[in-house]
């Protein structure tokens, strides 16, 4: 016997098998995450002094939603960057910024691009960036808006 969902457990499974059979395989935790703002939704409902959202990232924005719809948009070469999915990924950052929510993000790759929209974002939020990659995950640059700070660790 199954247990019973709550209405957005259930949306959230519908929208699983849904892109799974029109996609074959399932969405990614950025596409779930935006379909329903769900880092969002969960610190509205818990407010305190500090609220944080933490973003594990190759960089790459590639999801996004605008009018309560789900958009995927992979860049048009290797290496780039989908410009319609950078300029919604950073509204939301504005957003949070408005909301006083910090984001920290963990970038695992070393591209310029990825990099430079990873700052960016950082930037706009005020909020810190730990940039390493996959094979040097012990080590990591730490760059803090909030303190004004650069350090290699």
């Amino acid at each position: 016997m199954l247990p019973t969902l709550t209405d957005r457990q259930k949306a959230i499974y519908d929208f699983l098998l849904k892109t799974i059979r029109e996609r074959g395989f399932a969405p990614s935790i950025a596409e779930i995450g935006k379909q329903f703002k769900i880092a969002s939704t969960m610190l509205d409902r818990k407010p305190s002094a500090n609220q944080q959202v933490i973003v594990i990232t190759d960089g790459q924005p590639t999801a996004y939603c605008r009018q309560g719809r789900l958009y995927c948009e992979w860049p048009l070469s290797f290496g780039g960057i989908s410009q319609r999915a950078a300029e919604e990924t950073l509204k939301e950052a504005e957003r949070l910024t408005r909301k006083g929510i910090t984001i920290n993000t963990f970038m695992l790759d070393d591209s310029p691009v990825l990099r430079g929209f990873v700052d960016d974002l950082t930037r706009i939020n005020k909020g810190r960036a730990f940039y390493t990659r996959p094979d040097r995950l012990g080590e990591y640059l730490l760059v803090d808006y909030l303190s004004h700070q650069k350090k290699k660790v």
